[in-house]
C-alpha cells in the first residue's frame, strides 16, 4: 500500500497544553486543553486514515486490507491490528500517577470488569482491552516525570525532612534486609498512604502544605515544589498522591531524552512536551493526582515494587540522520530523523508498518518515484 495521510485524535483532558498541538496541526486553539494527540487503529484512538482523497475510519481499512497495510507477518501475529499506539503528550500540569499491567495481569483485570458488565467505554474502567502497555517516550521540550521508587535511604530522609508523612507508616525505617524485605517495605508504604482516611490524610497534609509555604520558594528539582503546584488552589478532600510524590524518582529529560516505562512502573508525567509509543492498550491503572477513576486494590496488585535509578536514554546513531530508542519491547520501535534542508534519508530493510510524525518543516517522501 502507498504511504497515506492518518487522521490523529485530539484527546482533551484538563491537564493539557493549550497550544503545542494547535500549532502542530496547523489549527486556531479554542482556549481550552489539548492534551494528547493520538494515532492509531485502537477503539480509543478513533482515527482515520485518508485514502484516494477520502476519510474513512482507520480500524475500517486496516481489516479491509490488513496484510497489504501491515504486512503478512504482522497481520497474523496481531491479528490484523497495528501492534503499536503513538502518541503526542503535552502536559501543562500534572497528570495522574499511574502503572501500566502486563499482558497476564492485563487479561485477568478485563475480564474481571467485563464480567462485573462495566461498560468498555466507561471511565470507571481501568483495563479497556486484554493487552499490556510498554511505552517509550522522547522529549520534545524539557520535561519533568516521576519514575519508580526512590532508594529507600532517600524516601527515609523525607520522612525525617517532613514529619507530617509519618501518618503513613509512623514505625518505618531504612530497610537494608535482602530485596523480598525491600518489596514488603514498599508495598507497606504504598498500601497504607492509599488507603489511609480520607479526614486523616488531609490532617497531614494540611499541616505538610501550611509549613512548606513558610518556607523559602523550592526548584523543580525538589520534590516539595511539586506537592505545592499540585495542591495550589485545591480544598479539601485533597489528593493522596500529594504524599506520593515523596516515594518517587523525580526527573528532569532534556528535549532529544528519553525514558522506558515497562509493566509495574509507577510514573506521572509532571509537566512537558513528548512523543510517546506504546503497545497497543488503553490500559491506565491510576492511584492520585486526578479527577479520573482510581483503582487502588488493582494498581497495589500491579505495581512493582522494587527501588530503581532512571535510565535517561539519548537513542543510539544508527545513520547520521536516525537516533533509535531501543527497549525490551517488541511491539514497536521509536526513532528520531534530524534532516538538515537539502538532505535526504534512505530507509532500508523495513520490517513492518510505520507512522511518520512530522514535528518540524515540510519534507518530501519519494516512494517508487511517487512523491508525497
Amino acid at each position: 500500500m502507498n504511504p497515506c495521510q492518518i487522521e490523529g485524535s485530539i484527546k482533551r483532558y484538563d491537564w493539557g497544553g493549550q497550544s503545542f498541538i494547535p500549532s502542530l496541526l496547523g489549527i486556531t486553539p479554542d482556549g481550552g486543553p489539548y492534551a494528547e494527540l493520538w494515532f492509531g487503529d485502537h477503539p480509543s484512538a478513533n482515527c482515520n486514515l485518508v485514502v484516494g482523497g477520502v476519510a474513512r475510519p482507520f480500524q475500517e481499512v486496516l481489516q479491509g486490507n490488513p496484510v497489504e497495510i501491515l504486512g503478512l507477518e504482522v497481520a497474523e501475529k496481531c491479528s490484523n491490528h497495528l501492534p503499536f499506539l503513538l502518541k503526542i503528550l503535552d502536559a501543562q500540569n500534572v497528570l495522574s500517577i499511574q502503572v501500566h499491567p502486563n499482558r497476564e495481569q492485563a487479561r485477568v483485570g478485563f475480564e474481571h470488569e467485563n464480567s462485573l458488565k462495566i461498560p468498555i467505554d466507561s471511565p470507571l474502567r481501568s483495563f479497556h482491552d486484554a493487552g499490556s502497555k510498554p511505552e517509550v517516550h522522547s522529549a520534545l521540550s524539557e520535561v519533568w516525570m516521576l519514575h519508580g521508587f526512590r532508594p529507600q535511604p532517600e524516601i527515609y530522609a523525607e520522612f525525617q525532612q517532613n514529619p507530617e508523612l509519618q501518618i503513613i507508616f509512623p514505625d518505618y525505617k531504612v530497610d537494608r534486609s535482602p530485596q523480598s524485605e525491600d518489596r514488603f517495605a514498599l508495598n507497606n508504604l504504598l498500601s497504607r498512604l492509599l488507603n489511609l482516611p480520607q479526614s486523616k490524610f488531609d490532617r497531614a497534609a494540611r499541616a505538610l502544605l501550611d509549613r512548606l509555604r513558610q518556607l523559602p520558594t523550592f526548584s523543580k528539582s525538589d520534590h516539595s515544589y511539586w506537592v505545592l503546584r499540585v495542591a495550589d488552589g485545591k480544598d479539601s478532600p485533597l489528593d493522596r498522591g500529594l504524599f506520593a510524590i515523596y516515594l518517587l524518582n523525580l526527573i528532569f529529560i532534556q528535549p532529544g531524552g528519553s525514558t522506558y516505562q515497562p509493566a509495574g512502573t509507577l510514573h506521572a508525567f509532571l509537566e512537558g512536551t513528548t512523543v510517546e509509543l506504546m503497545a497497543r492498550s488503553d490500559n491506565v491503572i491510576r492511584g492520585g493526582l486526578t479527577t479520573k477513576h482510581v483503582d487502588v486494590p488493582a494498581l497495589l496488585n500491579t505495581v512493582t515494587y522494587k527501588s530503581i535509578k532512571p535510565v535517561i536514554s539519548l537513542g543510539t546513531l544508527s545513520s547520521p540522520e536516525e537516533r533509535v530508542y531501543k527497549t525490551p519491547a517488541d511491539e514497536f520501535e521509536l526513532s528520531k530523523l534530524t534532516l538538515q534542508t537539502g538532505s535526504t534519508y534512505k530507509r532500508h530493510n523495513l520490517l513492518g508498518p510505520e507512522i511518520l510524525l512530522v514535528t518540524e518543516g515540510s519534507p518530501i517522501m519519494n516512494v517508487n518515484d511517487t512523491l508525497y
